[in-house]
């Protein structure tokens, strides 16, 4: 059984609209799965609770292993890169660390997002952004990783 795919099927089926499994992330060695759930506006403990009792049930019922295993599901967390496109939506007008294939990094705010590109505002020498910024559209086949830039201001 291919228990990563298994596990995405199980939560698609179980999971509202709003939420989605971004990342399974399966251990054997180490008995471990970890399911990382996102939301277009969030995720909240509750969220995650309520998935984490269902995948148990379900492990349980097809006895995927015979040894004691640890499921932990959560929400990705600010220092995990942005894995799937539907978690850029929520990051608009946020500040971006982009790491391409070609290994340069970009640093800018996402002004926008489709099905195949990001586009980012370009911060200045002074690294300000203004109405005269300029722009650069970033293929997601281009991207190795994004970070969310956390702000303390």
């Amino acid at each position: 059984m291919d228990i990563v795919n298994q596990i995405k099927a199980w939560s698609a089926e179980h999971l509202p609209a709003e939420l989605f499994i971004v990342e399974v992330d399966w251990k054997p060695a180490g008995h471990k799965i970890t399911v990382y759930l996102d939301g277009d506006e969030g995720v909240n403990i509750e969220a995650c609770r309520t998935l984490n009792r269902y995948l148990s049930e379900k492990l349980d019922e097809v006895e995927f292993t015979e040894a004691a295993y640890t499921l932990e599901v959560s929400s990705p967390g600010a220092d995990r890169p942005l894995l799937i496109p539907r978690q850029y939506h929520k990051h608009m007008r946020r500040v971006l660390e982009v790491k391409l294939t070609d290994g340069t990094m970009i640093e800018g705010k996402l002004d926008e997002i489709d099905d195949i590109k990001i586009h980012l505002q370009l911060p200045d020498k002074k690294k300000r952004y203004s109405p005269s910024s300029t722009y650069r559209d970033v293929a997601f086949s281009d991207i190795i990783s994004t970070l969310v830039q956390i702000s303390f201001k």
